[in-house]
């Protein structure tokens, strides 16, 4: 972005900074950015690490539930956001991931309807840039571009992954994930829009198929791809805090603990962790309270650093402790505001954000 002296939303803007972090932008606005040494896709992907146990995190699951919800998710059907179930199937929703192998002649064509809103029917553009999506969608009547980026965080994954259906790791890797990453090539379309929406599908990739253990070589390209995305992407502002910037960081945490042979990206451990150190530091008060004053993006931001420290611990790093306190606190005000039912009262924003939810909502309801 070019600056223009004369714009008074700039100098409003600058002015109002404290005068370190104002120097900083007025040098980005004047085209002086630092350049940091971008993280590259290895050539020969290293294999992903398996670290976790099916069966023991699964076995206080409902396993009823969770086959309910892999079937579902296996046809390409999906509840999001309020949506009611929907199949984003491009065919028939009776056939789904489940019907036979594709021909070579389908073979580049898209299962998913990777794009569209299904709650208005509005599709954003595969063949523009990401970065002109989000005004594709602004002028479009009750679009909401938070739809499909909750089908394509692919928690649904996870489901899969512990409700032990036999076919879901053959389906997960040669349909959905093959279908995801030729259907949205990097830097295109709804689903690159910013590091924080790659960093979640990131994370959930890499715990789905840790708990099913087949990951390959190709698997782990396109989640390296994934993270090296998210590394040239930080969605850092000087001087402020934000939740994207968080979830930024815990993403390239979670690489760190699963590729721990990635020469590159281990070579940008200290900086990955000090960074994230800072972050909570500075996002989350001395009493536990969340600067972004909403008891949901406190959630978020909680599990998050719940998350983060989870990897630290098993990274042996040295800030566990002053980041494990900072999370601890974060997490005992949620517990304090919380109501008797266990339920946050509605304060400030809520975008029903989510990073890796184990657990299916709700319960399960019978005809009667």
């Amino acid at each position: 972005m070019q600056f223009h002296w004369k714009d008074r939303a700039i100098w409003r803007d600058i002015l109002a900074l404290p005068p370190q972090v104002m120097l900083s932008r007025l040098a980005k606005r004047a085209g002086f950015k630092a350049k940091r040494k971008k993280l590259e896709v290895e050539s020969q992907s290293s294999p992903l690490e398996n670290i976790l146990e099916r069966q023991k995190l699964s076995a206080n699951l409902d396993q009823q539930i969770l086959t309910f919800l892999s079937e579902k998710y296996l046809t390409a059907d999906g509840d999001f956001l309020g949506s009611g179930w929907q199949n984003q199937f491009v065919g028939s929703s009776s056939m789904g991931f489940l019907g036979s192998s594709p021909t070579n002649d389908q073979k580049f064509k898209p299962y998913i309807q990777w794009q569209k809103d299904v709650k208005s029917g509005f599709f954003w553009d595969i063949e523009r840039l990401s970065s002109e999506q989000l005004g594709i969608g602004l002028n479009a009547k009750g679009a909401d571009v938070k739809v499909p980026w909750e089908f394509a965080r692919m928690h649904q994954f996870v489901k899969i992954a512990l409700s032990n259906k036999e076919e879901g790791p053959e389906i997960l890797k040669n349909r959905l994930l093959d279908d995801f990453m030729s259907a949205n090539p990097v830097g295109r379309g709804v689903h690159w829009m910013n590091a924080m929406e790659v960093a979640i599908r990131a994370i959930n990739l890499m715990v789905s198929f840790d708990l099913m253990g087949n990951a390959d070589t190709k698997v782990s390209a396109a989640i390296q791809t994934h993270i090296a995305f998210v590394f040239n992407h930080l969605e850092r502002k000087d001087g402020l805090g934000n939740n994207h910037y968080l979830a930024n960081l815990v993403g390239l945490l979670f690489g760190l603990v699963y590729y721990p042979k990635w020469e590159d990206l281990q070579e940008k451990k200290s900086y990955i962790i000090s960074e994230f150190s800072a972050e909570l530091q500075k996002q989350f008060y001395q009493e536990g309270g969340n600067f972004e004053g909403s008891t949901y993006y406190h959630a978020l931001s909680t599990e998050l650093a719940i998350l983060g420290t989870s990897c630290l611990l098993r990274l042996k790093h040295k800030s566990t402790k002053t980041v494990g306190e900072i999370t601890y606190k974060a997490l005992h005000f949620l517990k304090v505001v919380a109501k008797s039912n266990h339920e946050l009262p509605q304060i400030g924003d809520n975008d029903s954000g989510r990073i890796l939810p184990l657990s299916p909502y709700g319960s399960w309801a019978t005809p009667e």
